[in-house]
């Protein structure tokens, strides 16, 4: 992916298809994603012998957290004793659904 005037933290695509939905958090540099393919390959129990044919963008989104990089942001969102110690200075989210 690439972003022109913005250094995101991540970003996040949203697919559906039906009642199923599926988001994916990338890092910004991650250049190339099949949705489909991803979804197929994990051989999910709670997905089998569902129709991912139809599967589309639902939504787009990226966020710009100050001084958080991709993997300080997910180590970040995923620890509640670092939420409670650490702050965030800013942050900027942006999201376009389809």
């Amino acid at each position: 992916m690439k972003f022109n005037s913005v250094s995101p933290s991540y970003y996040t695509t949203t697919w559906h298809t039906g009642n199923i939905y599926w988001s994916i958090c990338s890092p910004p540099d991650s250049s190339s994603l099949n949705a489909k393919d991803l979804t197929s390959s994990l051989k999910s129990k709670f997905l089998q012998g569902k129709d991912l044919s139809g599967l589309t963008i639902y939504s787009f989104t990226y966020e710009t957290a100050q001084g958080f990089s991709y993997e300080d942001y997910l180590s970040y969102v995923h620890s509640p004793a670092l939420i409670q110690t650490k702050h965030m200075p800013e942050s900027i989210r942006y999201s376009k659904s389809f």
